[in-house]
């Protein structure tokens, strides 16, 4: 894997970006011309410049750090994700004499999460597909046994039935085994 370049800027008090480091400018291809002032902001997302902007206007005004994640596009024209922080510097008094800050390039690991949500949620998919499928097994075979039972006492039935003279008793006790049965498979399935 290829170094993460340390991107480094920093802004006036009023938040006018003044200085880029040269891996920032090289990692987005600019000039320090194209990127004062509020020229950075030519290099966001366009779904993500208005909020960061704004997140970065607030950020000036209370003078709390800053941190963001956006997408930033690099030399090559590609938008990879970035988080940029910064941080006031101030005087003896607590005003802001100049902001620092750095963006990282996080686009890697930005698409490894991803790759993991969606791992993540086949295995889940996967999970309730094996849990449905053993529970399908388990009521199956807890059915076969009345359903098999039934059969049996039919035929039995049948056979008491067929002598001479028929065993009408014990052809009555095989029918009450198969509505028995036949309760309890229904039981299963319900």
């Amino acid at each position: 894997t290829e170094a993460i370049p340390q991107l480094i800027w920093s802004a006036t008090p009023d938040g006018a970006m003044d200085y880029c480091n040269r891996q920032l400018l090289k990692y987005t291809g600019k000039t320090l011309d194209e990127m004062h002032g509020d020229g950075w902001v030519n290099f966001l997302h366009p779904e993500d410049a208005g909020h960061i902007t704004e997140s970065w206007r607030t950020t000036v005004k209370t003078g709390k750090p800053f941190e963001v994640e956006c997408r930033l596009r690099r030399a090559d024209g590609r938008f990879r994700w970035t988080v940029s922080r910064g941080m006031p510097l101030r005087d003896g008094d607590g005003a802001i004499i100049r902001w620092y800050g750095t963006c990282t390039d996080m686009d890697d690991w930005k698409r490894a999460e991803g790759a993991l949500r969606e791992t993540q949620g086949e295995l889940a998919h996967l999970n309730r597909v094996m849990t449905v499928g053993e529970l399908t097994s388990s009521i199956a075979h807890e059915i076969n046994h009345p359903l098999a039972a039934i059969v049996m006492n039919g035929n039995a039935a049948l056979r008491w039935l067929a002598l001479d003279p028929p065993d009408v008793a014990r052809a009555r006790s095989s029918a009450e085994s198969i509505i028995s049965d036949g309760d309890r498979a229904s039981q299963v399935i319900s």
